[in-house]
């Protein structure tokens, strides 16, 4: 094969393996900090709104009742990529801050 067997197919595969380790690298902890980790606290925001939205529809008003909406404290808010403004908290553990729920 010479030079093409010798040269090229190890750098190929070398930069491939290089790659490969760098996505691996920036994929390892998906709930960091980091630009391109996981926002878990967005998703726990839509956990939150669809299971309300299934007390609705269910017509479970007693579970519905058990919960209020209350605002997010400013340094979680601060640690999201998007904007999140309410949580769901259970109706005897709030204490303060409460929000209609929509």
């Amino acid at each position: 094969l010479g030079p093409f067997g010798g040269i090229f197919i190890p750098i190929v595969v070398m930069l491939a393996l290089l790659g490969i380790d760098s996505i691996s690298t920036e994929l390892e902890n998906p709930f960091g900090d980091d630009a391109n980790d996981l926002d878990l606290l967005e998703l726990i925001g839509n956990l939150e709104s669809e299971a309300m939205t299934m007390f609705e529809l269910c017509g479970d008003d007693k579970a519905a009742a058990a919960f209020v909406w209350r605002r997010v404290p400013q340094r979680v808010t601060d640690m999201s990529c998007k904007p999140i403004r309410r949580q769901l908290v259970l109706a005897e553990l709030a204490a303060e801050d409460f929000v209609q729920g929509t």
